[in-house]
């Protein structure tokens, strides 16, 4: 452990990290994040006016303790809301709400921006067939935590290096193209899907509600999410 400088809320302190040995010395970059990772943004979060469905419980813990603003939604018929931005809490088990995937898609398609967390387990039958086509889908990999904030963590977070215990990966159920919850060793941690009427879907495998207290990547990460 090594003492830090203090930082104030919204910054972020630049620094250097230098291992050397007889032979070669090693310079890393390091960022130095405050905790509160909402500081300066809670008025932007409150006109996103944020309605969460989380069964689990465990994303409405850390949006209190975070001071996130938020409407629990207990209802998947509750979610397409007008200018409203839906998140489906971490862990949700796709098995069990078979109609959640079905809900984001209708809801993106009336113009609703949609934030899905790492679901636990399951598949979700993707929209290639709906009345209502989606204009582009893409899977991407870790390094759109680059591209959100390049100061953050894209290939390894405490305290045992992984970002994602599970990721996307394409299959076929049937007559249906789903993306199937899979191990992180195939897939992507990443599915991004955009409509004619400006409604998207981020669906984020990174366990950033998991990982909360372990680092500044997924704290800074979800707030740039959403």
């Amino acid at each position: 452990t090594v003492p830090m400088p203090p930082v104030k809320e919204g910054v972020a302190l630049e620094a250097q990290l230098v291992l050397t040995t007889v032979s070669t010395s090693l310079v890393k970059t390091l960022h130095l994040f405050h905790t509160n990772a909402v500081a300066g943004r809670r008025e932007l979060l409150e006109s996103r006016h944020i309605r969460l469905f989380d069964p689990e419980g465990a994303t409405a813990e850390v949006f209190d303790a975070a001071e996130i603003p938020y409407t629990l939604v207990a209802n998947l018929s509750a979610l397409d809301v007008p200018d409203s931005l839906i998140v489906v809490g971490e862990g949700v088990s796709l098995d069990e709400y078979p109609g959640l995937a079905q809900a984001i898609w209708n809801a993106a398609a009336n113009g609703r921006a949609v934030l899905c967390l790492a679901p636990a387990e399951g598949f979700l039958p993707l929209p290639v067939a709906d009345a209502v086509r989606p204009s582009s889908l893409a899977l991407r990999d870790a390094e759109i935590v680059r591209e959100l904030d390049k100061r953050l963590d894209a290939k390894a977070w405490a305290p045992d290096g992984v970002m994602a215990t599970r990721h996307f990966t394409p299959a076929v159920e049937g007559q249906q193209i789903v993306a199937r919850m899979t191990g992180p060793e195939t897939g992507w941690p990443c599915l991004a899907i955009a409509y004619p009427g400006g409604g998207r879907v981020v669906l984020c495998a990174f366990d950033v509600v998991k990982k909360w207290q372990t680092g500044p990547a997924p704290r800074y990460l979800l707030v740039r999410l959403l």
